[in-house]
């Protein structure tokens, strides 16, 4: 992602200095690759309920109650990510197994659920305006992350 932003910014002609930088990725990186990653799926869930993929497969996260998910909840939820993905997401499979809403960790300790849009009547539904706005909000803080891990990168 950094050399893609890197090349559209100067025009596909990157200083020599530049990409003996880049040759140590390494930590910063990672740091701010996890970072936007968490950023955006926070915003998305949040704000509208669904990520991208989550609205291209038609499920959307919401409360126990049905009421649509906080900022609080997406954040424990996108947090205990990191733990439910650990060995190939056999923690998250393996709570979902157990649970009778097939919450993974994150799920039961934010109290939200993943479900089918059309199982939610209409009004506990986030409008596609709401949608568009989330992945906007979502895609340009993920950009800003991105460009100041390169920022940082450049003038380390």
């Amino acid at each position: 992602m950094f050399r893609i932003m890197l090349i559209a910014a100067s025009g596909g002609h990157i200083p020599l200095w530049v990409l003996v930088k880049f040759r140590y990725l390494g930590f910063t990186s990672f740091v701010v690759g996890t970072l936007s990653f968490f950023v955006y799926h926070v915003v998305c869930v949040s704000v509208h309920g669904s990520t991208l993929g989550k609205r291209l497969l038609s499920i959307v996260v919401v409360q126990e109650d049905g009421t649509p998910c906080g900022v609080k909840s997406a954040i424990i939820r996108e947090l205990a990510y990191f733990i439910d993905a650990l060995f190939f997401g056999l923690i998250a499979y393996s709570a979902m197994q157990k649970n009778f809403k097939e919450q993974r960790y994150g799920d039961q300790w934010a109290d939200t659920v993943v479900c089918k849009r059309s199982s939610l009547a209409p009004d506990q539904l986030r409008g596609d305006g709401r949608f568009v706005l989330a992945l906007m909000l979502a895609v340009m803080a993920d950009a800003g992350l991105n460009m100041v891990g390169l920022l940082i990168l450049i003038n380390s």
